[in-house]
This record gives structure tokens, sequence and C-alpha cells, in this order.
């Protein structure tokens, strides 16, 4: 054999030898397999849901017959488990922590201590979302700073936004990947509301859930405070809301919240109340409220409130006040304002029907003005009406006191069976009187007989009247008249003479030569002053200078030197009287100093010499700006067109342009001998008219800053003083001249800036425009309404005929049917329920009668209103305007004309349907003319 063979046979039995070891354990292996116990799978759920209980089942098994399984474990994440069973089936359950591929062993021993194993895997499997079980935070908060917080039932992502979006399109995320999340972060005040979705590692995203939560870290929010500025009430009730629950305080005095006194009476919610008494003046009050969570106002709100009564006024007038009504004249009336007044304010006195304007001047609380009583005013109870506004603008009307009075410029009855006596050195005077309440009577006296009101004596209350102011054997004629409680003197009685008889005169006595001497020196000294007071009366007669003549008549200067004269004859005569009295040197020398202090008196009025001082004549000269300063005072409160107003302008314009004014200015000086000299400046307006002109009034217009009217003395009483001068009628005035004077020293220059404005009485000019007027409309017929224009289509061929149509039909009526009063009322009534009938077919409105047509028909059959009835026609023609409907509107307006021409009204009210008929027939041809030229 080879030594290659004998390698190979060599090599053979190493491989076989190798192979017999192993063999060996193999072979034991599959005996020991043999005896172990057998284990097999019946049942496990895989796929399993996370979170999904496992159930392995298990069929475990002897291998012997004399052998039993002892125990039987499972072991999963690193423990084991005991496995019960009931014969051979074995069964353990448990969750699964882990997801994915999850690995379990059994192990099986049997009673020889021998034992098996088997290993098996299942997959955990996650397709459920996440659930978010809790949300951070909730409900009201008082910080900003805001840590959001959402709790998931497994390990997750979260995400959030403001708006409830898909996972992947919100904006914030929160930290954590673990089963908390949360994010730090910083909110504004209000309410938030949140969305949170979660996703976990198996791309499963879960339902959003909301986060809702309000951020209140300010004091609550105050608005609709009322009432607030300034009020006119005292008592209040304060109420504002605020955008939380709230509970609100207040006090007068500013601090925090838990320092305020008072609770508001309504609060704890949104609304909140307190009544509050105001004082006048600005009422501060501070108010605080605190919200649930604590929050208050700080520092308080400060609300204020003026409480500033509208100005009222307490009117003095000056008069005599013992008189309680007031007479014919003019009364100084003083204004006294509870505050300043922004501007002069209005009053007017108002009685009857008739209102008395009175112009005020001054300012801040005190206003005074002249109130002007015209005579022949009646008897009345009048009441002042004021409007004024203080510096804020309050309007106020409330007159305090001196509201009402009375006016009376009634005289009372005269006196009369006038009775004298001599009695007790007196003379006694009764007499009868019939007539209403006397404040007193007036007593005149005189020694030479035809007494009139210039030898006024006394005044007396009581009857009989005894006057002690008698001389023995002098004779004295009496009047005497009744004064009632206005003032109002009534009309002299009848004359009496009575010669006094003393009762201890003393016959053929003889006075003491000294007191005799005394007496005679001061009867030649009196008779000396009437010497020369007969010389100044005869100087005043004999002059011839007509401006002269003009002072010396107006202020009655002869009469009054005249009236000394009397006086001091008078005293002459009670001189005489004691050359046969016996009287001691004391009694003389005291009724001497009596006499004395008479002269003294008297003398005081004794005129030296009149002269004109100054004197200047013009032609005054219309200027523009103060016509239409007049005209725009005159028609305060009067209600006009704006074509009358232009019209009126117009007419009043040529006005001035056909009349003349003379204007006088005089200045006098009457120098006295005993007393400073008078000035008297004279203003006097003499106006040339053409004849026949009536319904006119005169205008003065007085500037103010050169002559006020409490600085006039008027010889015409105004009809009214009014903000720029006085106003009378022309009817009025005498000569057509107004005359006043002043006398207060005044520069005649400047005096000439006053003018003279001659105005139309609004009343005759309406009048006069509506008689202008109906004289033209009674040539209005359908042609004149449609107008000139010939190539007018709608005009030619619809609106003329239809007017000759309408009025061949209203005339075939009028003649036909209009027999009596009572035809023409029903068939009024039939054309009215006819166009009622159209107009309700047209409207497709069941037939009911309006109450309109009912109350037409009713004024129509009763006769009582016919001039309503007419303004129903021109009514509706106007409605057919506004409709663009010519022809209803031109049928109203013909069915207007014809029952204006048959029905009859007072003068009064036929120049007003004459206006308005004008009117609307101008105000149809303006449309015919408009809706042409649209054309």
């Amino acid at each position: 054999m080879t030594k290659k063979t004998k390698q190979n046979k060599k090599r053979t039995k190493e491989l076989i030898t190798l192979i017999i070891l192993l063999l060996i354990p193999l072979l034991l292996t599959l005996k020991i397999s043999w005896a172990m116990p057998q284990i097999q799978l019946i049942s496990q759920t895989n796929p399993l849901e996370y979170t999904g209980i496992q159930t392995i089942t298990l069929n475990i098994t002897s291998n012997t017959n004399n052998t039993t399984i002892a125990q039987a474990f499972i072991e999963f994440d690193g423990q084991n488990h005991t496995v019960e069973g009931e014969g051979s089936v074995y069964a353990y359950s448990w969750v699964p922590l882990n997801k994915g591929t999850n690995t379990y062993k059994i192990y099986a021993t049997d009673s020889l201590n021998e034992t098996q194993n088997y290993t098996n895997i299942f997959v955990v499997q996650d397709t459920t979302p996440p659930e978010i079980i809790e949300t951070q935070p909730q409900g009201l908060l008082d910080y900003n700073l805001i840590e959001l917080k959402a709790i998931t039932n497994e390990n997750c992502t979260c995400k959030y936004d403001e708006v409830d979006v898909s996972y992947d399109s919100m904006t914030f995320g929160l930290s954590g990947e673990g089963e908390e999340h949360t994010k730090l972060r910083m909110f504004g005040d209000g309410e938030h509301t949140l969305y949170v979705r979660c996703k976990d590692f198996e791309d499963n995203i879960g339902q959003s859930q909301a986060i809702n939560f309000t951020i209140d870290t300010s004091s609550p929010g105050i608005s609709g405070i009322k009432p607030t500025g300034t009020l006119t009430q005292e008592q209040i009730t304060l109420s504002f809301n605020t955008n939380e629950i709230a509970t609100c305080r207040w006090d007068k005095t500013n601090q925090d919240y838990d320092s305020l006194y008072n609770q508001f009476q309504t609060t704890g919610a949104t609304l909140h109340e307190q009544p509050l008494t105001l004082i006048q003046g600005i009422n501060t009050y501070y108010v605080s409220c605190k919200d649930l969570l604590g929050n208050y106002n700080d520092p308080p709100i400060t609300i204020n409130i003026e409480l500033n009564f509208p100005p009222t006024i307490s009117i003095d007038i000056h008069r005599n006040s013992s008189y309680k009504a007031l007479r014919q004249g003019t009364y100084e009336v003083n204004l006294l304002a509870s505050e300043p007044l922004s501007q002069a304010p209005s009053l007017k006195l108002r009685y009857s029907n008739k209102q008395i304007n009175i112009p005020l001047e001054g300012s801040s609380e005190n206003w005074e003005g002249y109130l002007i009583i015209p005579e022949n005013s009646g008897e009345h109870a009048a009441e002042f009406l004021y409007q004024g506004k203080d510096a804020k603008g309050m309007t106020g009307t409330e007159i305090t006191s001196g509201k009402l009075v009375l006016v009376d410029t009634n005289p009372p009855s005269e006196p009369r069976s006038l009775r004298l006596f001599n009695e007790n050195n007196k003379i006694k005077l009764s007499w009868d009187y019939e007539g209403e309440k006397t404040h007193h009577f007036n007593i005149y006296r005189s020694t030479t007989g035809k007494t009139d009101k210039s030898d006024f004596k006394t005044i007396t209350e009581v009857n009989p009247y005894q006057d002690a102011d008698v001389i023995n054997k002098i004779g004295y004629f009496y009047r005497l008249s009744a004064v009632d409680q206005a003032g109002n003197e009534g009309l002299l009685s009848e004359e009496k003479f009575i010669m006094t008889e003393f009762q201890n005169a003393s016959p053929g006595f003889k006075q003491e030569p000294e007191l005799l001497l005394i007496i005679n020196n001061k009867i030649n000294q009196l008779e000396r002053k009437v010497q020369d007071l007969e010389v100044k009366i005869a100087e005043l007669e004999a002059t011839t200078d007509s401006d002269l003549l003009h002072i010396i008549n107006e202020q009655e200067l002869v009469s009054k030197l005249r009236e000394i004269k009397s006086q001091i004859r008078t005293l002459i005569g009670e001189l005489k009287t004691y050359r046969e009295t016996k009287l001691s040197k004391e009694e003389l020398d005291t009724k001497a100093e009596i006499i004395d202090a008479k002269i003294e008196e008297y003398e005081k009025d004794i005129i030296k010499e009149v002269r004109v001082r100054n004197k200047i004549q013009n032609e005054q000269v219309t200027e523009e700006n103060l016509l239409q300063r007049a005209i725009e005072e005159y028609f305060k409160n009067k209600a006009l067109t704006k074509e009358q107003k232009t019209e009126y302008y117009t007419r009043t314009k040529k006005l001035q342009e056909e009349i003349r004014i003379l204007q006088e200015i005089i200045s006098y000086e009457i120098e006295y001998e005993y007393k400073e000299d008078e000035r008297i400046t004279l203003i006097r307006e003499t106006i040339l008219l053409p004849e026949g002109l009536e319904g006119v009034l005169i205008q003065e217009i007085i500037p103010k800053d050169v002559i006020k009217i409490s600085e006039i003395t008027f010889r015409n009483t105004p009809a009214e003083l009014n903000a720029i001068g006085a106003l009378w009628f022309l009817r009025d005035l005498e000569n057509s001249e107004i005359k006043y004077t002043t006398f207060n020293k005044k520069d005649l220059n400047q005096l000439q800036t006053i003018k003279t404005i001659l105005l139309y009485d609004i009343d005759e000019f309406l009048n006069t425009l509506s008689e202008e007027n109906l004289t033209s409309s009674s040539q209005i017929t359908g042609e004149a309404v449609a107008g000139e224009d010939k190539e007018f289509a709608l005009t030619k061929f619809v609106l003329i005929p239809l007017g000759i149509i309408i009025l061949i039909g209203l005339l075939i009526y009028y003649f036909i049917f209009l027999k009596t009063e009572h035809g023409y009322e029903k068939e009024i009534m039939t054309r009215i329920d006819k166009q009622e009938k159209e107009a309700l077919e047209k409207a497709k409105i069941p037939g009911k009668k309006s109450a309109l047509i009912f109350n037409e028909k009713t004024m129509v059959s009763d006769s009582k209103s016919g001039l309503d009835t007419l303004f129903v026609f021109i009514q509706r023609a106007y409605e057919g305007l506004e409709r663009n409907d010519i022809r209803a509107a031109y049928e109203q307006y013909s069915l207007a004309l014809l029952f204006y021409n048959r029905i009859n009204l007072r003068l009064k009210d036929r120049l007003k349907a004459n206006l308005e008929m004008n009117t609307l027939s101008e105000e149809i041809k303006k449309t015919v003319e408009a809706k042409h030229l649209y054309t």
C-alpha cells in the first residue's frame, strides 16, 4: 500500500470517529426530548391593539403516562408569571406595555422535573388616537403669564392654535413628548379660546380640545354714565354700566375703593344706580368699582355734574307803590336775574290779545327798560313773559317775582254833589261818589274861580274832608276828582264856592303897630314878586319866535309862572287876614317863617330867560342798511313767506322814495332865578306824505350810543319800544310829527344819526296783497294755468281742453243744479264721494268712508267751516302737484275756485283764502313751466 493510501484510510477512520461522537449527543437529546412535556399553542391575538388584553391559550401535556405537569411559567418583559391551567389547557392574560413585536416564552415542568419551553411572538399595534384628559387653565384669571397644559392618556406630541384647524396646520407647539404637555406664554386681557390637538408616535391624531379662559387684570370699565353735563333738576339718579360684574362705591372725596363711604344702591351686576340730590354749581363725585377678581378703579373715576337752574328773574316796576295797577304812561322796569345773562333778555307784557315789547339794556344780572301802557288799554290782568340765556346757553323763562300786574287805563267816575261848609275855622267838604274803588280823591282849590288841575291843593282818602289851610274872609273855589287803584284820575266835579267865616274873628280889632308893620312889609315884598312875575309872564306871552314859542308851550312855562303868582297871592291874602287877627309876636314870627319857606319853594321855578342855544335842520336820506335793519326788527315773530318778505321790502323801499322827512334838532336853555339852568333838547321829525297814504308805521332808529330811551321824554307815546328805537302808528300822530325831548346834554351832530323809517303795517300789507291777487285771480282760466307757451304739447292738447271741459261742466252744474244751497252741497258731497271711490278702487281698498271725507261733508253740510272745506280742495291740489299729476291738481283748483265763489266768508277769511288760491295758482304755473323746460 502506498503511503498515500495509508493516509487516506487514516483520515477516513478519523472522520467516522468524529461522526459517531457527534451522533451520540443527538441521540441522547432525542431520547430526552421524547421524554419532556409537550407545549402546543392553541390561540393568541396577533396583532393586538395597544392597551388591549393579550390572552395566550396553550395545550401542555406530559410525554409519559406516569408523569404530570408540575408547573408552567410564561416569561415576558424579563419577568416570569405562573400560567394556570385546567387539564391540559393553560391560559394567561395581560396587557402588553410595549408596542411592536413582543416575545414571550413558555416553560412547562413535569413531575420528573423535566422542563420544556416554547417561544413565540406577537405584534402590538396602536391605531387609537391619543385622548386629552385634562387642560389648563380654565375660568377667570388675574394674571397675564399663563402656563398652558394638556394631559394625555399616552405619550404623544401636542400643538395648539387660536382656531380649530388640523394638527399640521396648528401654529404653536406644547413642550413634552410624554403624557404632560406645557407652554408658558403671555396673554392680554380678555376672553381666550385655544384649541389643542395631540399626535402619538404612530401618527394617530386625536380630537381637538378647547381651552377657555378669561384674563382680567384691569379694573372694570365704566361707560354710559348718565346724566352728564349741565342739568336743571336737583333730584337725579346717577347710573352707568360696567363691562363686567362689579360692586361700585362712591363718595364726594377722592379716596381708594375700600375708603369710599357709600355703596351704590343698585350694584353687584353690570348696571349701577344711585339717587343723588344736586346743589347749584359743579357737583363732583368719585366712583370706583371692584370686579370679582378684586380689580378696582384706582384712582376713582371723577364724575362732574353741574346743576344750573335756568336763569330766573324778578321784576320791579318804578311806580307809586300805593297804586295796585298800571295806568296809561311810561314806566321804568328793572329786571334782576338770578345769574349773569349772556345777552339782553326778551321781556314782554301780555294782556288780552296784546303784547307789549320792552327792550332792555344793561349787563350781567341787572337790566332795565321802559314799559309804555297805551291809553284806552282797558282793565286787564297782565303777565310778563321773559326769556333769557345764561353764560352757558341755558334758557330760562321763570319769573319769580313781579310776574303779574294789573293794567287799568279806565278813569273812575266823577264825584257828584260837592258840598262846602264853614266849621271850626275850617272848610268842610263832602260829596257823593258811585263808582269803582278809589285810591284817593284829589282836591283842587283856587281863589279866582275856573279851578282846573293846575290848582291842585291836596289829596284825601276820607269823605268828608276838612281844609284847615284857609284864611278868614277869603273866598275859595273847590273841585275834586277820584283817583282809582291804578292812579287813573277821573273828571273834575262841578265847581263850588264858599267864603270863610272864622268863629273867633274879632270885629273892629286893630293890630299892634309893631306887628302891623311886619305884616305890611311882608305884603309889599310879596306884591313886588307878583309884579315881577306879571312882567315875566307878559314877556313870554309876547314871544314871537316860533322855536321859543314851541318850548314855552311844550314845557307850559307860562302856566307854571301863573301858578306861582296865584300861590303868592294866596299868601298875600293870608297876611292881610293877620291885620285883623289877634296874634302874639311869636305867633306872627312862626307864621312868617312858614310863608318864607313856601316862597323859597315857589321861587325855584321862577324863570329868568329862555333862549335857543343851537339849532340844526336837515332832510333825512334813507340808508338801505337802516331800512333793512328796521324791516328785520319789524319782522321778528311774524311768519311770512320768502316771496312776501321780498315784496314787502320792495314796496317799503319805494315808500321811502315817496315821502320826505324833515328833521329839526333844537337845543334850549332855561335860566332860572334861584336854581341851576336847565338844558332841553328837542327832536322833531316832520313827515311829508302823499295824500291817501294809510296803514303806515313810523320807526325811529335811535342809536343807543347817542341817546338812551331812558333819557327821552316822548310827546307822542310810542305804540311800541323795540331793540332799535320806538314805533308809532301814523294815524296816532298829530300833523304827522314825532316830538321828544331830553334833559341831558347831547351833541347835536350825533343826534343827527337818529333816522326815521316808514314801514307798512303788516296786516294792511297782507290785505292789500291779497286784494291785488284776488283781482288778478279773477282772470285765471285753464288757458292761464296752462301758460303762454304754445309749443308745449301737454298744455295745448291736454290742459287747455281739460280746463274748457271742466269749466263747461261746472257752468252746467252751476245753472242747472245749484238752485238752492242744499243742491250745491249735495253736488260737492257727490263729487267728493266719487273721488274717494275712484281712489279706493285704484288702491284696491274696500270702500270705507275716510274720516277726512266725512269731516269734509260735515263742514259743507253744516255750512259752518267753509274756509276749512276750501283748504281741503287746496291741499288736494298740492298733493296732485307733489305726484306730478297736473290734471288732478288743476281739477282740485277748479273745484276750490267754484267753492270760493259760492261761500260767504268774513273779509279776513276771504283775504286769507284769496292769498292761498293765488299761491296755488302760481305753483301750478311753475310746475307746468318746469315740466315744459324738462321736456
